[in-house]
Formats: structure tokens, sequence, C-alpha cells
């Protein structure tokens, strides 16, 4: 269940701008690494400590494979690519790497997890009561 409360945002685009409400997820308590390779050798038949291992070799090979400017296919799971923000020059030759920044991984989940996110219930969580009270 994906848990979201209300919260007052200050909308700047579109034909409407002006303060509007918006629902904002509330974010559960993240599955560390450790959890993972906990859950994962409760299920099969490799210990904590081998899983730990598999997913920290495998994170080093992503790295040097997405720096390498190569996606990585991982199947159901899904594909990690690598990206980048460009700024749009006038003339071919002022394209540069000087022109390119916020280099990053861009992460496209696989069908499975994509159908499974759809099928999500959420529902609303009041984490505190809005006051109308003006701010100080």
């Amino acid at each position: 269940m994906i848990l979201f409360s209300r919260a007052l945002k200050n909308i700047t685009v579109g034909s409407n701008p002006g303060p509007k409400y918006i629902a904002q997820i509330q974010y559960g308590q993240s599955l560390t690494l450790d959890k993972l390779a906990i859950m994962v050798a409760e299920q099969s038949a490799m210990t904590a400590g081998d899983v730990y291992s598999v997913l920290m070799q495998a994170n080093i090979i992503m790295m040097w494979t997405l720096a390498d400017g190569r996606p990585v296919d991982l199947g159901e799971f899904g594909k990690f690519y690598p990206k980048f923000k460009a700024k749009a020059m006038e003339e071919y030759e002022e394209v540069t790497a000087d022109t390119i920044s916020n280099v990053s991984v861009r992460f496209r989940p696989g069908k499975n997890l994509r159908d499974a996110m759809k099928r999500a219930k959420v529902r609303f969580n009041e984490l505190i009561k809005p006051s109308y009270a003006p701010r100080p």
C-alpha cells in the first residue's frame, strides 16, 4: 500500500498558476542492501553473504558498463541507461563536452515491475492536520 498526504504547493506553470493542493507520497523505510540480501537468501539456497557479494559485484560491473556509455539490461527487472543533459547550441562546432551536464542514470523498469506498480493501491494518510492559521 502506497501512502500519500496532501500538500500545498505554489504552482508556477500552466494556465491556472497559484497555490494548489497536490498528493504527496509518504515514503516508508528503505529496503537496505543488507536486508535485501537476507530476504533473497531466505528464498534461495544461497547465504546472505553470497547474495550480498553478488549484488556488490553486480553494482561494480554496472558502474563500469554505464560509465562506458552502455545500457545494462537486467531482463524482467528492467534496464539502466546512462543519460545527461545538454545545452542546445546554434552551431554544430559549438557542441562540445563542455555543453554536457548532469551525467546520471535512468532506470526503465521491466514489464512485470511496471504492471505491479500500476496495480499498487494508494491510500490517504494524514500526517498532520493542516493549519489554516497564518504563518508567523
